[in-house]
């Protein structure tokens, strides 16, 4: 196996296990770890890429974003929900140790990454039925 190939698939299945980590934590996407899965294992093993894109779990998130470039209503809801439930949480009560000079900074950017990824969310195509 040449060396790129065992680069991607590590790689993949770094970011696979952060995406799970990214189902318990509301701050960590998950997501955009499973396309750049996706994408590793796409690109270096045909066998993990098949596994990956047909998880019971994980693959119709894939298969929408890929192949209809959207995500279902439910996906959407959950999605936006979690993310403004996580980052309003860091934004209001986690950040009560951070230095006050730093937390400006630190709330400015917690926000504009909320706005940033609500937009992208919202302006995904809504996808009807699950593939």
């Amino acid at each position: 196996m040449p060396l790129k190939n065992t680069i991607y698939i590590t790689l993949g299945i770094f970011f696979i296990i952060t995406a799970v980590v990214g189902i318990i934590l509301p701050l960590l996407p998950t997501t955009p770890f499973l396309l750049l899965s996706a994408w590793f294992f796409a690109n270096s093993s045909e066998k993990f890429h098949n596994w990956l894109i047909n998880h019971k779990l994980f693959g119709s998130y894939i298969r929408n974003y890929n192949e209809n470039h959207g995500m279902i209503l439910k996906h959407k809801i959950i999605s936006l929900v979690t993310l403004h439930l996580g980052i309003g949480y860091t934004i209001f009560f986690a950040l009560s140790k951070v230095n006050p000079y730093k937390l400006a900074w630190i709330r400015l950017v917690l926000i504009t990454i909320l706005i940033m990824v609500t937009i992208h969310i919202l302006k995904l195509k809504l996808i009807r039925t699950e593939s």
